[in-house]
């Protein structure tokens, strides 16, 4: 983080609307998250605990259940660099189970909350995942949600909690120690990410794949769907054609006849070790012939585990997949911010 700042801001995005930010004061952030729960907590206890929910007034029970649960955030200590996104987006609430106070609003089933938190899972993907690609080497890359609240606001700013029994949103994930140049990285990573609909499904892959607490099978798989699904869509959009161009550009003009001959047989045709040996050579020509090996043996892990169900290694290269996509989602990034890809 910069020398005297705790928070600086990352990215804002278009719609739908999300900023985010960093922080090592992530505290304050929490703020609607507690409140939120603790709303719901004592509307439970006053359905299963109706003795329990009428010591003391709503406002002094809601302050102490609060309050309790900053406590037991501080058992935690939390410490590092965290990463906040705010949102908003337009929605048509229904009221029919609403309760109103001086100072907010409560309000059951109001609207599809998981609805609303998908529409902005791509802008929030394309901004972890700048962060991702922008740290040093060597650096944690897992992230953990911390927490999240979704609630109203109506036409006067007043908060209407919006609880679920079964728009603004707010996320806060950590992150590493970040140098202030994988900060700036990142803002301009981020921005390519979003814009780039291509990468859309694979760096929301490549996310989900670093989530703590995902099972070590689950996350290889996830992680290797990114991948997959990079290099297959980067060469139908790209490098295909790219890759013709740059054999064109060798040979005599009467040859021109057998390229568009090859682009016909070849369409489709291509295995997908081809397709990443095709955009490495474009994108890192140096080192493709290592970096498709090592492809290889990723792919060999994959498909003895879909094909037999057998491991052949322990544990699983989930590291190595993410590392390689990432590589080449930079690299790809890198290349289009120079007027190469299309």
């Amino acid at each position: 983080m910069p020398a005297g700042h705790d928070t600086v801001v990352l990215a804002t995005l278009e719609n739908p609307q999300l900023a985010a930010a960093l922080t090592t004061n992530v505290e304050p952030h929490f703020g609607h998250v507690d409140k939120s729960a603790a709303i719901a907590a004592q509307l439970l206890k006053g359905v299963f605990n109706p003795e329990e929910a009428v010591t003391g007034s709503f406002d002094e029970r809601l302050a102490a259940e609060i309050e309790q649960r900053r406590a037991e955030r501080a058992k935690q200590n939390l410490r590092g660099v965290f990463a906040i996104f705010e949102g908003a987006v337009e929605v048509e609430p229904n009221f029919d189970a609403y309760r109103d106070t001086e100072n907010f609003g409560i309000a059951i089933d109001a609207f599809d909350k998981a609805a609303v938190r998908e529409l902005f899972r791509p802008n929030q993907d394309a901004i972890i995942s700048g962060l991702i690609l922008s740290v040093p080497p060597g650096m944690d890359r897992k992230c953990e949600k911390l927490a999240q609240v979704v609630y109203l606001k109506d036409a006067a700013s007043k908060v209407i909690y919006a609880l679920s029994m079964g728009g603004g949103a707010v996320d806060a994930y950590t992150a590493g120690q970040l140098t202030d140049q994988a900060i700036s990285d990142s803002g301009n990573l981020t921005g390519m990410l979003a814009a780039d609909t291509v990468l859309t499904r694979s760096v929301s892959l490549l996310v989900a794949s670093m989530e703590i607490g995902r099972d070590e099978l689950e996350a290889f798989l996830i992680a290797w769907s990114a991948l997959e699904i990079f290099v297959n869509a980067s060469f139908k959009a790209t490098y295909g054609q790219r890759w013709l161009q740059i054999m064109r550009q060798g040979a005599p003009q009467s040859a021109e006849p057998v390229f568009d001959r090859l682009a016909d047989v070849m369409k489709d045709k291509y295995r997908l070790a081809d397709k990443f040996l095709i955009i490495a050579s474009v994108l890192n020509g140096v080192n493709a012939a290592t970096d498709e090996k090592e492809f290889r043996r990723l792919k060999d892990v994959r498909d003895t585990l879909l094909h037999t169900y057998e491991r052949t290694t322990s544990p699983l290269p989930t590291a190595g997949v993410q590392a390689l996509t990432q590589h080449y989602l930079r690299l790809h990034l890198l290349d289009k911010a120079a007027g190469n890809a299309r």
